[in-house]
């Protein structure tokens, strides 16, 4: 599987498993955080993926942090090692060395459970009869990084589906001598890993979240209430924080903006796309609605937050909270189809995936009804929408793009919803309007 930043992953054949699928589907992970790692990595980073399963996540940190760089990986399944060392060399990654190991709190043999997704392989207390368990050699990282030579660590992935704290206790010495981002599981299933949270704020580490639209992080505190969709955090120190803010990766809160926001920002976005040729007649009586300046205003500040230059971090994140105020300000005065596609993509932007959801079944319900108002500018849910024209079914390309926003968000993948996602599928190649991602979902489910 080839991914869009060129790197190349083997894994088993077939798409009945679930990374198979999801590179094949997505050309990509489907966690939004790699795509914050791949701007983070600087030139000769070293970089430590604990769990590395077919080295989605390794392979693109060695080729972002170029060879000065050092990515080692960690992955103890032996089939899974196997395409590792296989993809290592597809991609002449000699800065990635692969450890098949299991980390934990002691040296010793340890008993791995596999399952049929490699994604979920798990320690285990001990043998099973039924023979899915295999015999592994187990480390502390603190002795792998020893045997090294102790090289500072500049970013730590744990994803060990329950082994995290355990890798922590075997990790002591390494955390003192060096201070990197850890990317960590907050969520196993349903519940929620505050004891691993906790175990890194006890160690001094702040936690940090993961802003997708912008590609930057923000506190995050344990008494606030996680997106639904929300699987991962960050956590560092102050010392590695600062370092962020002054790259622009991280901030401490958003700061708000002085004075006016470009309106030149939001004509020249919205002249790039598409579908603006069809629909600006309709436009031109734009302000006649309830809510209609508040409306244009949010607009402004959504193409601020993402294409001003000279607004920092803080400002740009202030840009899209105060873009998402407004424009729930609006619907609630006048809500139309083209109000609601704009907040749910300001909502997915923030991180708010679930409301977005929300949102979109809403939307999709009233244009089925035959409900479509498109009489001011908007942006559609799905981005992937920018760039197809509605020609003469703005109706339909409406609907479709809704849909689409919401089987997206709704899921992380269609591995995930074969069955239900499917049939929309269909429906929306009958329409016209599959997007090219989503006609290589079709592929893949037929």
């Amino acid at each position: 599987h080839q991914l869009v930043d060129g790197v190349k992953v083997v894994t088993p054949a077939g798409h009945h498993l679930l990374t198979p699928f999801v590179l094949a589907e997505q050309q990509d992970w489907f966690e939004d955080e790699i795509r914050y790692l791949r701007r983070w990595a600087a030139s000769g980073a070293t970089v430590v993926d604990v769990g590395a399963n077919y080295g989605t996540f390794s392979l693109s940190l060695a080729k972002a942090v170029g060879p000065e760089g050092r990515v080692l990986a960690v992955e103890p399944t032996p089939d899974t090692a196997d395409c590792l060392r296989q993809s290592i060399d597809a991609n002449e990654a000699s800065n990635l060395e692969l450890i098949e190991v299991a980390l934990a709190d002691e040296e010793g043999v340890l008993h791995l459970r596999l399952e049929s997704d490699s994604e979920l392989n798990a320690l285990t207390d001990g043998p099973s009869p039924d023979g899915s368990t295999v015999e592994v050699q187990s480390r502390t990282l603190d002795s792998v990084m020893e045997e090294r030579g102790w090289p500072a660590v500049d970013f730590l992935k744990l994803d060990a589906e329950g082994a995290e704290i355990r890798i922590l206790e075997g990790a002591e010495e390494t955390l003192r001598r060096s201070s990197p981002l850890v990317l960590f599981e907050i969520k196993h299933g349903a519940t929620l890993n505050t004891g691993l949270a906790g175990a890194f704020t006890g160690r001094g580490f702040d936690l940090f979240v993961l802003v997708p639209g912008l590609n930057v992080l923000e506190p995050y505190e344990l008494s606030q209430e996680l997106d639904a969709f929300q699987l991962n955090l960050f956590a560092c120190r102050a010392e590695t924080a600062v370092g962020l803010e002054e790259r622009g990766l991280l901030l401490r809160e958003p700061t708000p903006l002085k004075g006016e926001v470009s309106k030149e920002l939001l004509t020249g976005w919205l002249g790039r796309c598409a579908y603006t040729a069809h629909l600006a007649p309709r436009w031109r009586g734009a302000g006649g609605r309830k809510g209609a300046a508040e409306y244009l205003s949010a607009l402004e500040h959504y193409s601020a937050a993402h294409h001003d230059k000279s607004l920092s971090a803080s400002q740009r994140l202030a840009a899209l909270d105060r873009a998402i105020e407004l424009t729930e300000r609006s619907i609630e005065l006048s809500s139309t189809s083209a109000r609601m596609h704009s907040l749910a993509r300001m909502l997915r932007d923030r991180g708010a995936r679930f409301a977005s959801v929300e949102l979109l079944v809403r939307l999709v319900k009233e244009i089925s009804s035959g409900t479509v108002e498109l009489d001011e500018p908007f942006f559609p849910a799905d981005p992937e929408f920018d760039a197809i024209s509605p020609g003469t079914e703005p109706g339909l390309w409406c609907l479709a793009a809704a849909v689409t926003a919401r089987i997206r968000s709704a899921t992380f993948s269609s591995y995930f919803a074969r069955d239900t996602t499917r049939p929309a599928l269909e429906s929306m190649g009958r329409m016209g309007f599959l997007s090219p991602s989503f006609r290589r979902r079709l592929e893949l489910l037929s």
